[in-house]
C-alpha cells in the first residue's frame, strides 16, 4: 500500500507523457529547422524570406525565432524522437503546472 501511494500521484502524469508520444507533424517543420540551423551557423536572427520558395520578397517579422533555434538544437542532437520526447515533456510539464496552481489532488487529475 505504501508503495501504490508513492506511485499514484506520478501515474497521470506517466500517462500523459505517452499519450504525447508521437512523431512531429507540423508541414512547417523543414522551414523551422532551417532558420534554426541559419542561427546556430550565423549567430544572428534571419530577417529576410530566404527559404521560401512561394514568397520570396515578402517582408514579415520572425516572431519563432527562438522556437526555432531551440527546435533545431533538438533536432541535431536527439532528431526526431529528441522532439517527441520535447513536446511530451512540454505537454506533461504544462499539466504539472495547471494541476499546482489548481491544487488539484491526484484523483481530480485522474477524472
Amino acid at each position: 500500500m505504501k508503495l501504490l501511494n508513492k506511485i499514484l500521484p506520478f501515474l497521470p502524469y506517466l500517462f500523459v507523457f505517452i499519450s504525447s508520444l508521437y512523431v512531429p507533424t507540423d508541414p512547417d517543420l523543414g522551414w523551422h529547422l532551417k532558420y534554426g540551423e541559419y542561427f546556430f551557423q550565423n549567430g544572428n536572427v534571419l530577417r529576410e524570406n530566404t527559404f521560401s520558395t512561394m514568397m520570396q520578397e515578402y517582408q514579415w517579422a520572425n516572431t519563432s525565432w527562438l522556437t526555432d533555434v531551440i527546435t533545431y538544437g533538438v533536432f541535431s542532437f536527439g532528431g526526431f524522437g529528441g522532439l517527441t520526447l520535447l513536446g511530451a515533456g512540454l505537454v506533461t510539464a504544462t499539466l504539472y503546472v495547471f494541476a499546482k496552481v489548481a491544487k488539484l489532488t491526484v484523483w481530480d487529475q485522474v477524472l
